[in-house]
């Protein structure tokens, strides 16, 4: 027997179906790499003499990305760790995050 919060739910849904068909949802694409940038190889992008970051992910694709997105991850020692980056199907770039890995003692992901 449905209650009357489920119909309710499905009533709002059903109303609001018509609207969402303008809400196009594209397909992202999601790469993982690893960085070790010291402070004075960004000092040129943070100068703007260089704009981009190119790197090679650990699928063996090279991708090209803005370095002013790794900005927030820029500490005295310069950009180190490992990252995933999300980009939608016109290679915008959409998200940029520093992730926790594992890696064995030859530094491979594990």
């Amino acid at each position: 027997m449905k209650n009357e919060k489920d119909e309710s739910i499905w009533r709002n849904v059903i109303e609001y179906l018509p609207y969402l068909s303008q809400f196009k949802m594209t397909p992202t694409r999601c790469f993982q790499f690893s960085l070790n940038i010291s402070p004075d190889e960004y000092l040129a992008y943070y100068k703007g003499t260089a704009k981009y970051i190119q790197t090679t992910t650990m699928s063996g694709e090279t991708i090209k990305f803005p370095a002013s997105s790794l900005k927030k991850y820029l500490t005295h020692n310069g950009i180190h760790g490992h990252f995933e980056i999300e980009i939608c199907e016109n290679n915008k770039l959409l998200n940029i995050n520093k992730i926790n890995v594992k890696s064995d003692k030859n530094g491979i992901w594990l």
